[in-house]
């Protein structure tokens, strides 16, 4: 049984108890859910996946004449494999989580729980960490900690699928992070939020550092700290991102763009992935929509999706509104088109619900730009 699939029939008590009883059994494997099958089938499919034997005259054996048969080749290869790993096994480079899954107890508990074991492949240092950690002590406590802070089914499989090296982390440190969390006033949902939507937050040291560097390099309160740091899903990452990419982009936006500092901390509070743009896409984009289109600062802090869309979306969409005579985004006059709708919604919306128009139409401008 998977915890994502008896989620909406269980109440936050009875979801925790099952967990718990994923990470203390040791159920087959055959009792995975149909997608982590799917991601690890060649896991299953171990033992179908041999080589095919010769059952050609290769010697002979102390009886005389007789032909060495492929049962005999198995019953060694799988007595050479059991003296293989009861002697803990130096384990050959392999960037597939599946090669001794088989094996691997972790395995099968991760994947009950959820855990896209995919994601770790290729990443260093996870392979041991998988199959040479001790489940019980190494794996169970930190799970058991995240669900005592509040997080539960798919955000638990997300943490761990994103970031392995949680299990890394000495759990009185997490702890120590958490309560500092808590000691700012941050809400439980917002610490929830937080360390789901980005999975790494609690295994950034001196986090305290990095929310005081945002509340002095942008003078904000406390409370607007509290707001960027659990703001959907781009605040939690913003907090633990490149500090020398926010300040390249604060640079652009204030210097370049001419907006205020009371503007900017409007633009990151609302909007604060554009912080991690490129600064060059980014220029380009208010370029084209300031100067050639002429949208208003005051525009940008209505509509901060603007600078967050490519600007060929932009040109193709403004400029067929043009052709049709409706590019006209001041609300203070007739057939007013709000901006917000260049930047959403596929291309075949675009024509039907804002310029009017069939999709073939469209795709007839479209070809010749």
């Amino acid at each position: 049984m998977v915890l994502v699939y008896i989620r909406p029939f269980l109440q936050r008590g009875e979801r925790i108890t099952v967990v718990r009883s994923i990470i203390t059994s040791s159920t087959a494997a055959s009792e995975l859910t149909n997608g982590s099958i799917n991601s690890l089938r060649h896991v299953i499919d171990y033992d179908s996946r041999k080589p095919e034997l010769s059952t050609t005259k290769s010697g002979l054996d102390e009886e005389g004449d007789k032909d060495v048969g492929v049962e005999e080749f198995e019953d060694s290869e799988e007595i050479l494999k059991d003296q293989v790993w009861d002697k803990s096994p130096a384990f050959l480079p392999t960037f597939n989580v599946g090669a001794y899954a088989n094996e691997s107890e972790n395995v099968r508990k991760l994947v009950q729980l959820g855990v896209d074991l995919s994601k770790w492949e290729g990443r260093y240092g996870t392979i041991p960490l998988l199959y040479k950690s001790n489940f019980d002590t190494t794996m169970q406590p930190i799970i058991e900690f995240l669900i005592d802070a509040g997080v539960e089914g798919a955000d638990l499989s997300r943490i761990l699928s994103w970031n392995p090296y949680i299990f890394n982390e000495d759990l009185g440190n997490l702890k120590l992070r958490l309560e500092y969390l808590r000691l700012k006033k941050f809400t439980p949902n917002a610490v929830v939020n937080m360390i789901t939507r980005n999975p790494y937050w609690l295994s950034v040291p001196r986090i305290d550092r990095r929310l005081g560097f945002y509340q002095t390099y942008f003078n904000l309160t406390g409370d607007q700290v509290r707001v960027l740091a659990s703001v959907g899903s781009s605040g939690p990452k913003l907090i633990t991102y490149h500090l020398g990419r926010v300040k390249d982009v604060t640079f652009t936006i204030k210097e370049e763009m001419g907006f205020t500092s009371e503007e900017i901390v409007k633009l990151l509070l609302t909007r604060p992935r554009i912080w991690k743009e490129v600064p060059v896409s980014l220029r380009r984009r208010f370029d084209y929509l300031h100067n050639e289109e002429k949208f208003s600062h005051a525009d940008f802090l209505r509509w901060p999706m603007l600078l967050l869309t490519r600007e060929r979306r932009l040109k193709e969409r403004i400029g067929f509104l043009r052709k049709l005579g409706r590019a006209q985004f001041s609300p203070e006059k007739p057939n007013y088109i709000s901006a917000e709708m260049l930047c959403t919604g596929t291309d075949a919306d675009f024509a039907t619900d804002v310029a009017k128009v069939g999709v073939v139409e469209f795709n007839n401008y479209l070809k010749t730009l």
